[in-house]
């Protein structure tokens, strides 16, 4: 069998294997919801070697209100080079310095999404980025963060097969309303027992079940 945490990537198994999905811990979602907010900034959050995707969105694309960045750019060194390289192919070296990247830990991002009036993710074209599991996305829902996100990615596909009408950056509009921070809250409420510690155990528990009785 093959335990997957990304829907887009079952097909390219169920063929050949039984698939099981589960959904990520969401260990870094606050504990209480955020309430809404009328002004604020931006956040993104991430590891380095994925910021390239959102600095190339913003060299095209205004966003109505600052953005922050809380990534891992001085403790993870392989995370920094992939990043930097990735930058220098795409010609974004002197579009990141325009921005001030803060440095990741565990305070600094609860302190962040406190704060933030919304959340931004942005994924690239690659295998790798198309795939990638809605685990942050999930994380600013169930932190009643509005996040948008580009069409097309796994979290975006994911979310609105789980009837979630996930915004993209360009609906600046009404990403920023006090209507989707309201479908946003609405809709963690669907998530919490799903990302719950206990729920991916029993998930990982029943699998393992399942396939001791199989054999």
């Amino acid at each position: 069998c093959v335990v997957l945490r990304s829907q887009s990537l079952v097909p390219y198994f169920s063929e050949y294997t039984r698939v099981y999905l589960v959904e990520h811990y969401s260990k870094h979602s606050l504990k209480e919801a955020n309430p809404y907010k009328k002004d604020g900034f931006i956040l993104w959050i991430g590891r380095f070697e994925h910021i390239s995707y959102v600095i190339e969105f913003l060299r095209g694309n205004k966003l109505p209100l600052p953005i922050r960045f809380l990534s891992n750019m001085r403790t993870n060194r392989k995370s920094y080079d992939l990043g930097f390289n990735l930058l220098r192919q795409m010609g974004l070296k002197k579009e990141i310095k325009k921005y001030d990247i803060e440095e990741w830990d565990t305070e600094k991002q609860e302190q962040l999404m406190r704060e933030a009036k919304a959340a931004l993710d942005i994924t690239g074209t690659t295998f790798k980025e198309i795939h990638k599991p809605s685990a942050k996305v999930q994380q600013f829902i169930l932190s009643g963060i509005p996040v948008a996100t580009n069409a097309g990615c796994n979290s975006y596909n994911y979310l609105k097969s789980k009837e979630f009408n996930i915004c993209t950056p360009y609906e600046t509009k009404r990403w920023l309303s006090e209507i989707y921070w309201e479908e946003t809250v609405r809709f963690a409420d669907k998530l919490k027992d799903v990302c719950s510690l206990q729920q991916v155990v029993d998930n990982y528990k029943e699998i393992i079940s399942e396939q001791i009785v199989s054999r």
